[in-house]
C-alpha cells in the first residue's frame, strides 16, 4: 500500500540519523564497493574512483509480511532521501517487484534519476545489490490482512478484526479488517455463553434452526475441513414469503462480525456479479448473505438473477473462481470462495443440478417463535461471544495436534451409498453434522456436556438433516424443469387442457395446441412454452428455463427430433394440405420413458 507523502526538506534527525548508518553500514563491509556522497547520491566505489549510481539513497525500514490465510506475501518497506532533501517515507514495494527498475518511478516519481554511464541496467543491478547488503539483520512486521484461520510455524490462529485468536503476539491486525470484529460480552463465562447458545435453537423448528447453527459452525472451519480435503460445497438456502422474516433469522445465526452494531445485510441479488465474487473471497471462514431472491417476471431481469444463482453456487460448488484478465491482458488475481454463502429468497432454484448444491429451508409465516427471537436481538453477542471462545479452544487443539478429530465421510458415505439422496447432499449432511461434533466436543471440554448427551444430540441432528435433504432429493425429480415441463404437457393433453388434433386437420381458427399421430406429437413452440409457463405462474412458481433452453434440453434427451441439415430443434413438418410449419416434433415413446423413470 503507498503512502503518499508531501516532499520536505531533510529535517527529520532520525532520519539523518539512519543515513549515517545507511552509509556507515556500507562501508564496513569487507571489499564494500558503495558509499554516499556529500550530495546524498548512492555511489560505486571502483579502482578508488567513486563513481555516483544514482540521486536518491533507499533506507530499508522493515520486511513486511503480509498473512492471507497460508499464503505469505513479502514486501520491504523502503524510505527514500532524493537530492538529500526531499523525504518520501514508508513505501512498501513487493519482493517480485524490485526485481525491475520500474517501481522506481512507480512509487517515487520521475524526479529519481539513475546515472546511465555503465548503462540504466547495470547501475540498478548495483542499486539493488546495496539495498540488499543494508537489510541484512533488518527486522520483519507481520500483518494479516484476511480475515479466517491461518497458520504460522504450526501454531494455528484465527483472525478478525479486533485482533488474533490464538497464541500469536507476533502479528499485526491491517486495518481494512476492522469491519469484521467477534464482538463479544467480556463479562458472560463461555460455559454460559455456550449453554445459552443452545436457546437459539428453540426460535423456530429444529428443521429450521439447527441447519442454520450448524452451518455457521461449518463455516468456521472451512479452511481446516480443506486441509482435511473435504471442504464443504453446498450453499444454504433460506425460502420463504415476504413476512416471514427469514432474513432475520439469517442474520440471527449466521452474523458472525460486528453484531453490537446490528450491521446490515451488505449483499443482494441486485449487485454485480464482479461484487459478490468479491465478498465471496472476503468473508473467509464465515457466512456471507445473500438477500432477497425473488421470481422475477421480466425475463432480462430472470435472466440476470438465475446467472447470479448459477455463479453462486458453481463458486461454492466447484471452488473453481473465474479466469479474469487485467487491463495488460496479463492473469489477475483470482477470488476463490474461502468461506459459505446463505442465500435469502421468496423461491427456490429449479434447475437439478443447482438443486444438489444447496441445502433448502423452507420459512412459513408462523415458524418463528417472536418472544425467543426478541430475547436474542436484545442480547446479540450470545452467539459471537460462545463462538469465539469456541475458535480459541479449537486453535489450541488444532495446534496440538495438527488436524482436526475424527474424520469419517466415506464411511459416513457408504451409510448412505443405497439411497436416493444425491451424494453432493451426503457430504453437506456430513459437513453439518461434522461441524455439531467439534461444537460438542468443546462442550465436553468445558464440562457443560458429556458423551451421552453428545451421542443423543448428534443422533437428533443427523436425523433432521437426512429428512430435509430426503425432500429435497424428492423435489430434484419433481421440479426438474424437463420433468416440470414433460409432465405438465402430458397432464394437459390427458385433461383436454390443450387443444391436438389429428395430422391432417385443418384448423377453421387458429385456436389449436398442435397436431398427433400414432408416434408423434406436433406442438407449436411458442404457444406450448407459453401455456407451461402460465400454467407454473398460477401456482406462485417461475418456470426456471427459456424457450430455447427447454428445447435444447429436449433434443439431449432425445424427446424431439430435430432438423439435421440446419441444426434447429423445431422441424418443418407438413400438417395439412395446406401448411408446412415449424413444430416440436415429440416422441411419443420417448415422453413415456422420461416421465416413467
Amino acid at each position: 500500500m503507498i503512502k503518499k507523502v508531501k516532499p520536505r526538506y531533510l529535517d527529520d534527525e532520525k532520519l539523518i540519523r539512519k543515513l549515517v548508518i545507511f552509509k556507515k553500514k556500507l562501508e564496513n563491509y569487507t571489499k564494500s564497493e558503495y558509499t554516499i556522497n556529500d550530495e546524498g547520491e548512492l555511489c560505486y566505489i571502483k579502482n578508488n574512483e567513486i563513481i555516483p549510481l544514482c540521486n536518491f539513497v533507499l533506507i530499508p525500514q522493515e520486511e513486511v509480511k503480509i498473512l492471507e490465510g497460508d499464503i505469505i506475501i513479502s514486501k520491504l518497506r523502503i524510505t527514500c532521501v532524493i537530492d538529500n532533501t526531499e523525504v518520501i517515507k514508508d513505501i512498501e514495494v513487493g519482493m517480485k517487484e524490485i526485481k525491475k527498475i520500474d517501481w522506481i518511478d512507480k512509487y517515487f516519481g520521475f524526479k529519481c534519476c539513475i546515472y546511465s554511464e555503465m548503462s540504466e541496467n547495470r547501475s540498478y543491478e548495483k542499486i539493488k545489490q546495496a539495498l540488499k547488503l543494508c537489510c541484512k539483520d533488518l527486522g520483519a512486521t507481520k500483518i494479516a490482512n484476511q480475515i479466517g484461520w491461518g497458520c504460522d510455524n504450526g501454531k494455528y490462529f484465527y483472525v478478525h478484526g479486533d485482533g488474533i485468536i490464538g497464541k500469536k503476539r507476533d502479528i499485526e491486525v491491517g486495518e481494512e479488517l476492522n469491519d469484521f470484529r467477534i464482538d463479544i460480552y467480556d463479562e458472560l463465562h463461555p460455559a454460559h455463553a455456550y449453554i445459552k447458545s443452545f436457546e437459539m435453537l428453540d426460535i423456530a423448528p429444529l428443521k429450521i434452526t439447527l441447519p442454520l447453527f450448524s452451518y455457521t459452525l461449518m463455516s468456521v472451519i472451512n479452511s481446516l475441513l480443506r486441509e482435511e480435503h473435504c471442504e464443504p460445497q453446498a450453499v444454504l438456502w433460506l425460502e420463504g414469503e415476504t413476512g416471514s422474516r427469514k432474513t432475520t433469522l439469517a442474520r440471527q445465526f449466521s452474523f458472525l462480525f460486528n453484531r453490537s452494531e446490528n450491521p446490515p445485510v451488505i449483499a443482494n441479488f441486485k449487485c454485480t456479479k464482479t461484487f459478490l465474487e468479491y465478498k465471496m473471497n472476503q468473508y473467509k471462514d464465515s457466512v456471507l448473505v445473500i438477500d432477497d431472491y425473488y421470481p422475477a417476471m421480466d425475463p432480462s431481469e430472470k435472466q440476470d438473477m438465475n446467472s447470479k444463482v448459477e455463479l453462486i453456487l458453481r463458486l461454492i460448488g466447484d471452488k473453481t473462481p473465474k479466469g479474469r484478465s487485467n487491463v495488460n491482458l496479463k492473469e489477475s488475481k483470482n477470488l476463490t470462495p474461502r468461506g459459505l454463502v446463505l442465500i435469502t429468497g421468496e423461491d427456490f432454484t429449479h434447475v437439478k443440478s443447482n438443486i444438489a448444491r444447496c441445502i433448502n429451508i423452507k420459512v412459513e409465516k408462523n415458524d418463528v417463535n417472536l418472544d425467543k427471537l426478541t430475547e436474542f436481538q436484545e442480547n446479540p453477542l450470545i452467539l459471537s461471544t460462545s463462538i469465539f471462545y469456541y475458535i480459541k479452544w479449537l486453535s489450541k487443539y488444532m495446534t496440538k495436534n495438527q488436524s482436526l478429530p475424527k474424520i469419517d465421510l466415506d464411511k459416513f458415505r457408504k451409510k448412505y451409498s443405497n439411497t436416493n439422496i444425491h451424494g453432493r447432499l451426503i457430504d453437506a449432511i456430513w459437513g453439518l453434522k461434522y461441524s455439531f461434533y467439534l461444537y460438542l466436543k468443546y462442550g465436553i471440554s468445558i464440562n457443560v456436556i458429556d458423551k451421552k448427551t453428545m451421542k443423543e444430540k448428534l443422533e437428533q441432528v443427523e436425523n433432521v438433516f437426512y429428512e430435509l435433504v430426503e425432500k429435497q432429493s424428492m423435489l430434484m425429480v419433481s421440479e426438474e424443469p424437463l420433468y416440470m415441463y414433460l409432465n405438465t404437457l402430458n397432464e394437459m393433453i390427458i385433461s383436454n387442457k390443450i387443444i391436438i388434433k389429428k395430422i391432417g386437420y385443418k384448423p377453421e381458427n387458429k385456436n389449436i395446441d398442435g397436431w398427433y399421430d400414432e408416434k408423434y406429437y406436433y406442438m407449436l413452440p411458442e404457444g406450448l412454452y407459453n401455456t407451461v409457463f402460465l400454467f407454473w405462474r398460477k401456482r406462485n412458481k417461475v418456470f426456471p428455463l427459456g424457450q430455447k433452453q427447454i428445447h435444447d434440453l429436449m433434443r439431449k434427451n432425445n424427446i424431439i427430433e430435430f432438423e439435421k441439415n440446419t441444426g434447429k430443434n423445431c422441424k418443418k413438418v407438413k400438417v395439412n394440405s395446406e401448411n408446412r410449419l415449424r413444430v416440436l416434433k415429440i416422441s411419443k415413446e420417448k415422453l413415456n420413458e422420461y416421465l416413467s423413470q
